[in-house]
């Protein structure tokens, strides 16, 4: 079976887009991949949603610019759908799609059929998205091991276990963006020249959803910088500690697995960093 999956995380970076072969249990090949970046303007209109949304009582609801990035979020998934399938010469016959897309009768248009379309939002929240790469580690050697940073996903041959596990780099991305106007520390340059404050990641880490057993589901505004009170940091020590507050806050889950991960993959756009 040939399948594509797609992404957009909250890093508000744009649209990821891949293709395996697989028989549900191993990956037996892996395809191309394809990535759709957001432009500066569709990157403020989706900070702009974040900021109204998070009020929100009813999912269903599309009150002013929600339902303009609700059409934006679907034609851009749509669209790396059909230049994927361009690029790469595949027919789009007979390919069944899953995955989230706010409005999957527009999406199917490029993706034929979208049953599964929101899976996350209408079932069981970010923990579900580990299924799609829970069978990924059997490629590896032996072992328990764990993965996606601001999120884990625990793999021993039996049922997985995952969750999120703190604020990831959104909060870093937030910082930069409003002390330098760069999107994000590239390569983890400011962090490397920084002090980590000990005593605030001390003080976040008090907050009661660390110590949640698994599965647990955090929103991209739990831990705003208006919410944790981020103190008046240098750019360096700032990056520094939201750097290490995210590496805390997924070591802080290990004590709620059924035993500490043998090996550890790290997976998205800090791995460089973490790598350097």
């Amino acid at each position: 079976m040939r399948a594509i999956g797609m992404m957009s995380g909250t890093s508000l970076d744009g649209v990821d887009i891949a293709r395996i072969t697989t028989d549900g249990e191993r990956v037996a090949g892996f395809g191309p991949t394809g990535y759709r970046p957001y432009g500066d303007g569709e990157r403020a209109l989706l900070r702009k949603v974040l900021a109204e949304g998070a009020g929100l009582s009813d999912r269903a609801a599309r009150p002013g610019v929600l339902a303009e990035a609700e059409a934006f979020v679907t034609a851009v998934h749509a669209e790396t759908v059909e230049l994927f399938l361009a690029d790469n010469r595949i027919d789009p016959a007979g390919w069944h799609r899953r995955g989230r897309v706010p409005r999957p009768d527009r999406a199917a248009q490029a993706c034929l059929r979208a049953d599964g379309a929101d899976w996350r939002r209408r079932r069981a929240g970010a923990p579900a998205q580990a299924a799609g790469g829970l069978r990924l580690p059997r490629r590896r050697p032996r072992g328990r091991r764990a993965g996606r940073p601001a999120g884990v996903t625990f793999v021993d041959g039996g049922d997985p276990i995952a969750c999120d596990t703190g604020p990831g780099n959104a909060l870093l991305d937030d910082f930069m963006r409003a002390r330098t106007g760069a999107p994000f520390d590239r390569d983890g340059d400011q962090a490397a020249r920084g002090r980590v404050d000990e005593g605030f990641i001390a003080r976040v880490l008090v907050d009661k959803f660390f110590a949640q057993p698994c599965p647990k589901s955090l929103d991209r505004n739990a831990f705003a910088s208006a919410n944790i009170g981020l103190p008046d940091f240098s750019v360096a020590d700032g990056a520094a500690t939201l750097s290490a507050l995210t590496a805390a806050s997924v070591a802080r889950v290990v004590a709620q697995l059924p035993q500490p991960p043998h090996d550890w993959i790290v997976a998205g756009g800090a791995a460089r960093a973490i790598r350097r």
